[in-house]
């Protein structure tokens, strides 16, 4: 029985300092889905990635830009999971391989702000520019670290260009239709698991610092990040509508196997149900949201 929820706040689903909720939550929602066999790997990752980010990696420093930090990492793990839940819930399923990519993509589509353990000179905010070329990179080099063939690379490749700003999913090379949804829910849980932080706003000072350091123009002050972030959701949402991207409709809240979309409403994001009719229109060409 599907039970309804109305008035629910994306951010609340989020329990900030305990990084198990997050494993847990996405290990839950992907063996509903798929095998059991198949979430060792993603599980590995997982643990690789948190090394990585502590600085326990041999060749690499730990992160040190505030807001592209292992705490956005999982907010876009947990949404890209309950994306795919919602998917899979409303169209036919994603295969699991497809699945194990999008989510190991999330978790390696930001590691181009690591910096190398020889690097002194500043933060990994200085490759704010570059940083998906850099995280594409780490991939390359890293693959079989995290015992990734060279399709898997590929796939992966592909999926963490979507986290582009300005990306048009028509220039990137994909195999299949699905290929193509599953680049467009990366992008999308990237800019979900950003917004809807608890403290996004208070974050953005954060974010401010790494523009600052990278030499991003129009930031004078960090009044400038918190008057210009309305431009940035009208920007997304105006192309969302342009684009007819709407794979955020397929996001749902905790495990009632009810479907829902998540839009900006006093929140930063208030999550309501749609009608089945709505789940129709997907990304025939997207500009994911990236920040």
């Amino acid at each position: 029985m599907i039970v309804l929820q109305k008035n629910i706040h994306y951010s609340e689903q989020f329990y900030e300092n305990n990084p198990k909720f997050f494993i847990n939550e996405v290990k839950k929602i992907f063996t509903w889905h798929y095998n059991k066999k198949y979430y060792n790997k993603l599980n590995r990752c997982y643990k690789l990635v948190k090394k990585l980010y502590e600085g326990k990696l041999i060749g690499y420093k730990a992160c040190n830009t505030e807001y592209h930090d292992l705490k956005h990492i999982l907010n876009a793990f947990i949404s890209a999971a309950r994306l795919i839940d919602g998917y899979n819930l409303s169209e036919k399923k994603l295969p699991p391989k497809l699945a194990i990519n999008i989510l190991i993509a999330v978790l390696l589509h930001d590691t181009g702000y690591i910096q190398d353990e020889w690097d002194n000179e500043g933060t990994g905010a200085k490759f704010t520019v570059n940083h998906i070329g850099r995280s594409i990179a780490f991939l390359v080099k890293n693959s079989r670290e995290f015992d990734l063939v060279q399709k898997d690379v590929e796939v992966i490749t592909k999926l963490i260009r979507c986290t582009a700003l300005k990306v048009n999913l028509k220039e990137i090379p994909f195999s299949s239709h699905e290929e193509k949804i599953a680049g467009a829910i990366l992008g999308t849980a990237d800019f979900l698991g950003q917004m809807s932080d608890r403290v996004y706003i208070e974050k953005l000072l954060f974010l401010y610092r790494e523009f600052k350091e990278a030499g991003i123009p129009g930031y004078e002050t960090e009044f400038d990040i918190i008057k210009k972030t309305v431009d940035f959701i009208n920007i997304i949402l105006n192309s969302t509508k342009r684009t007819k991207t709407a794979i955020n409709r397929y996001n749902y809240s905790g495990h009632k196997r009810s479907t829902f979309a998540a839009q900006p409403f006093g929140g930063p994001y208030k999550i309501f149900r749609h009608s089945k009719s709505t789940h129709r229109s997907l990304a025939k060409n997207s500009i994911s949201p990236r920040r």
